[in-house]
């Protein structure tokens, strides 16, 4: 054992070498917000089904011993694209993290009957609707929310995904996007189904309104984590450059060697969402 602490060390001084500087303060033009003002909700972990129109999924939501007391923020958390969508609002890791910053977790299971199990799928619009009406519906009317630290944090096809919903949909809440291994500029609808045919086709980039993605940057924060080796490192790139080029913070590490998610996850979950709040 005694052998191991070189390398252990090592791997620590690596990862705290990589972690990015905080990003700067938002421009004076992106509005102040309203907290939402919350009825209270409950405390602990609760286990719920959202529907709208056809769309429906499970979701689980942990709010911290101190959720009712002051305005929290919220760190939605999205899936990877395996078909066996998890909840991991159990961990201790994100728990911490969630009484530390005052968050409250919600882990979504991407929406049925169309490809259930699926984020990143012909359906992009539709999802981010639901997503949007799952949060002000199960957490904004409940809690009091800050719409200021909204956080959306995706794995693999969670985080393609993810990196886009800001460009789908008028949000009235913005924060920052946490990419772990995944991230892409945002697409078109489209009947290519990503999730079933191919993991190398994708729907056309969606075409962009230069002020209107502007006004997206400006509110959004982008972070994005994978690995050299990753066979998606282009679509990686792409969107890190689309933020980057819109006048947007970004942070974009390249954690080191390896395949497809190949890094710590919750390391880089936490990093990310620390980094996004951090002003």
């Amino acid at each position: 054992m005694p052998r191991l602490w070189p390398i252990l060390l090592l791997a620590a001084c690596h990862r705290l070498a990589l972690i990015p500087p905080p990003p700067p303060a938002r421009p004076a033009s992106v509005p102040e917000l309203p907290t939402t003002g919350g009825s209270g909700g409950a405390l602990g972990e609760v286990d719920g089904t959202h529907a709208l129109g056809e769309q429906s999924g499970d979701f689980t939501l942990w709010a911290p011993p101190d959720a009712n007391e002051y305005a929290h923020g919220v760190l939605a958390l999205f899936h990877a694209d395996d078909g066996t969508p998890r909840h991991p609002t159990h961990r201790p890791r994100l728990r911490h993290l969630a009484k530390d910053l005052g968050l409250l977790l919600v882990a979504v299971q991407s929406p049925g009957p169309v490809d259930s199990g699926c984020w990143w799928s012909p359906h992009k619009q539709l999802r981010a609707d639901y997503l949007v009406d799952l949060l002000q519906t199960e957490v904004f009317a409940r809690y009091d929310v800050d719409p200021e630290r909204v956080y959306l944090a995706g794995k693999s096809g969670g985080a393609f995904w993810a990196s886009g919903v800001p460009f789908y949909r008028d949000l009235l809440f913005y924060g920052g996007i946490i990419g772990i291994c995944g991230g892409d500029v945002p697409r078109q609808e489209s009947d290519v189904d990503w999730c079933a045919i191919s993991e190398t086709e994708d729907d056309p980039p969606m075409t962009m309104d230069p002020t209107r993605g502007a006004a997206v940057a400006a509110r959004w924060r982008l972070f994005l984590a994978h690995t050299s080796g990753d066979p998606w490192v282009q679509n990686n790139d792409e969107a890190a450059a689309l933020y980057g080029d819109l006048g947007g913070s970004v942070a974009h590490i390249v954690t080191g060697p390896g395949g497809h998610c190949a890094l710590n996850t919750l390391f880089w979950l936490e990093t990310g969402v620390r980094w996004a709040d951090g002003d």
